[in-house]
Order: structure tokens, then sequence, then C-alpha cells
């Protein structure tokens, strides 16, 4: 027994002291800043941790951060300060009681401001209804972070999607020839977490009305991509009042339109390239053509069918010279021929420009007409065939001049434009022998002559 009375009296001066030194430190706390009395708090906390008034006094100190905390930005001191001040309220409540609190009334100021004498049921009064604030900041403050991350989450991986089809192709002609499989399933993905954008706004929007952030009022506004590898690539500041976000689900909407008109067109060269091999169809549609070149300035199945109807329209028009009884018409014809030839001799030049890029735009086309070849070495003899023709046509008209009776007297009704210098030129050179002059129109004629033995058909301008 007298053991039990020493160890007491032993305690005793401790506890006194204990609690000589929380009131002076209460006091000398009062004069710091918050972050040095939290720390010295949870310190004597855990020297002395039955009295109630030091939870109290934490609590206030993380109740208040917990107000003035932004859960978007800083989450994890968010649910620190509601995980502490509910922690040490509730500690409050269970260590203190109206001897303690009438003990401390001097830091239980908060209780009351009329000087009454405080008791328990003033501390649970106070504590209550913070206990419930804390508990709706928390779930809100939680929802709205959960909310902004997934906002933020699905626009990042919108970006993060776009650039990497962006990467891939430098401009949106390219994609369009090029695009497989694997690239419409990223922009499906794209699309598919671009059309979640707006609800995900809409919950962010909600979510802020219940956990209000002073000077935040977000407003969101959603822009065309118009500039391919600039628009939509950048991060978007979600803290600023007014948000501009790009409308992927848009684009790929416009890119999938295109690509499936730009599938059809390649579709058609198969049957239209298929039947100028064949003949069937004398020459490609000019519409057809020009939309090749539009989406590829380098379409070698443009410049290849082109080239098949120059061949075969110079095969009918060598017919039509053949068959027409005027020959005035032929002359024009046989000009009109030698058109094709320095246009076949172009296009031809084209396709030996063409790099090996190019070929895997059309890769199913090159593995039905092209193999292992190239287009031009598949197209050289076309462009022979024309130029020999339009030869053949000129031995031709050579020889009907020979023929015509009224030779003569033609040249002698055309000779009036001797004033052309040109033309001029070609009667005085001994070496030229003028076959045949054709009136085309008041300023201009054709004529056919022959210089060291060859023919050749020459448009005159006066």
């Amino acid at each position: 027994m007298k053991k039990i009375l020493f160890v007491i009296l032993l305690l005793l001066p401790f506890s006194l002291m204990a609690q000589i030194k929380y009131d002076e430190l209460v006091r000398e706390m009062q004069t710091q800043s918050t972050n040095v009395a939290f720390y010295n708090y949870q310190k004597f906390q855990k020297q002395s941790p039955e009295i109630g008034n030091v939870y109290f006094q934490m609590g206030l100190i993380s109740y208040e951060y917990l107000k003035n905390v932004n859960p978007i930005i800083d989450y994890n001191s968010f649910e620190y300060y509601a995980y502490n001040a509910k922690l040490y309220f509730e500690s409050a409540l269970h260590f203190a009681d109206d001897a303690e609190i009438r003990k401390h009334a001097e830091f239980y100021k908060e209780l009351s401001a009329t000087g009454k004498k405080l008791k328990y049921e003033d501390l649970k009064n106070y504590i209550i209804p913070r206990l419930d604030t804390i508990k709706y900041l928390s779930k809100n403050g939680t929802i709205l972070y959960e909310n902004y991350s997934r906002l933020f989450f699905n626009y990042d991986r919108c970006i993060s999607l776009f650039y990497q089809f962006n990467e891939k192709y430098s401009n949106v002609n390219e994609a369009l020839l090029l695009v497989d499989n694997s690239d419409i399933e990223i922009l499906k993905q794209l699309k598919v977490v671009s059309d979640s954008l707006d609800w995900n706004i809409e919950k962010y929007l909600e979510a802020l009305k219940k956990y209000e952030i002073k000077g935040y009022n977000p407003q969101f506004f959603f822009y065309d991509i118009i500039l391919y590898r600039v628009d939509g690539l950048c991060s978007v500041d979600f803290l600023k009042n007014k948000v501009i976000l790009y409308d992927y689900s848009k684009w790929v909407d416009l890119f999938i339109s295109k690509y499936e008109r730009v599938n059809k067109l390649k579709n058609e060269i198969f049957e239209v390239y298929g039947d100028l091999l064949t003949q069937k169809q004398v020459a490609p549609s000019v519409s057809l053509v020009n939309a090749l070149y539009q989406i590829d300035e380098n379409s070698y199945p443009a410049t290849m069918m082109s080239l098949l109807g120059l061949y075969n329209q110079s095969e009918q028009i060598k017919s039509e010279i053949v068959g027409s009884p005027d020959f005035d018409q032929k002359i024009y014809l046989a000009y009109k021929m030698s058109g094709m030839v320095d246009d076949s001799k172009n296009l031809l030049g084209n396709l030996n420009q063409l790099s090996g890029d190019d070929y895997s735009k059309y890769s199913q086309f090159n593995q039905k007409y092209l193999g292992d070849q190239k287009p031009f070495d598949i197209l050289k003899h076309y462009v022979d065939s024309i130029d020999t023709r339009y030869d053949d046509v000129l031995a031709y008209l050579q020889t009907e001049v020979d023929s015509l009776q009224e030779n003569e007297q033609n040249l002698k009704e055309e000779n009036p434009i001797i004033d052309n210098f040109d033309y001029a030129t070609m009667l005085n050179n001994s070496n030229i022998e003028i076959l045949y002059v054709y009136r085309y129109q008041q300023n201009s004629s054709f004529v056919l002559y022959v210089l060291n033995g060859k023919v050749y058909l020459q448009k005159v301008i006066f």
C-alpha cells in the first residue's frame, strides 16, 4: 500500500508539470504560425495524450486547412486534413469532459462568446456540426476531384491518340491514302473518348456546384480542328475560367467520311484502268483523275489512266483521220494528235520521277496491275506507240497531199500569211517543202511540210 502511494506521489509532479507546460504551450502557440503550432501540438499529444484540448486545437487547425485547400490541385493534402479534422475533433469529444473543459476554459473560447461556464455539452454542440461539414466536404471534394481527374484523363487521352496519328502521317491526304485498320481503330477510340467529354464536363460542373471554389467558374468551348499537326496537340489548363478544347469527334467523323470517299475512288481506279486496258473505255473520267490529283499530287494511277486515255484516243483519232473525207479536218485532227504526243511524254516523265514512298499509297492497285514493274516501264511502249502513230499519220497526210489535184491552188489561196515571220522564213527556206496550208482561223493556220525528208505539222499564229 505504501509502495502504491509512493508511485502516485512520484507521478503527481510530472502530471502537474505537464499541465503547466500545456498552458504555456497554448499561450505561446497563439503567437506562432499555424504550421509551428500544429507541429508542437502533435509533439505534446504524444507526451500527454489524455488532454482533450490538444485534440481540439489540432482539430481547429485541420478544419481551417480543409476549408481552404483545393482538392483539385492538392488532393493528398485535402484527404490528410479531412482525416485529421475528423480524427482530432472526435478525439476531443472522447478525451474531454466537464472537468477538463472547465480547467482549460481559456483555450475553449470558440465554444462561447458570452463567458458562461462551459460544459461538455457545449463542446459537443460545437464539434458535431463541424463533423457534418467535414463529412460533406470530404464526400463532395472527393467527387469533384474524381470528376476533374476523369475529365483531365480523357482529354489527355484524346491528345495522346491524336498525336499518335499525327506523328505517323505528315498530312491529311497522305493519311487518307495510307491508313490501315489499326489506324482506323485508333480514330474510333479517339471518337469514343471525345464523345465522353460532354458528359465528363456536365458531371464536373455539377460537382463544382456542391463544392465551390472561390474565383473558379469554368466555361468550356469546343473549337474545330482546322490545322492538321497544329490544332489539338497541346495540353489544356482546366483551372482557367475559359477552357478551350478541340472537337476530336467532329474531326474523326469528317476524316472517316473523306476516307470512305477516297476508298471509293481507289476502288473505281480498278474498274476504269481495266476498261482502258481493254479499250472498253476511250478516256478516263476527268472528274476521277482530278479527284485523285487533289488528294495526291503524285497520283501515278491517275497519270497511268491519263496515258492510257491518250493512247486510246490517238488510235481513235487515227481512224477518224483515215475515214474523214475532209482534208482540212484531217489536218486539224493530226495537230490535235501532236498535242497528245507531247502530253504523253510529259506524263511518262512524271512517272519516271516517282519515289518509292508513292507506291505504298496504292498497294492493291500495284498487286493487280504492276507486280514487280514500275509504271514508267509498263507504259513506255504505249507512249512510243502514240509517237509512232503520229508519224504514220503525217506520212499518210503526205501521201494524201500528193493525190490532191488542188494542192497548188490551196497553197496560193493560203499565202496571205506571208507577213508572218515564221511562215515567211519557211517559204524562203529551200530545204522546206510546204505540202499543205489549212487556214484554221482568221489569225492562225496549220502548215504541213517536209524538212530533211521528215514530215512536220506546225500551227502558225499571225
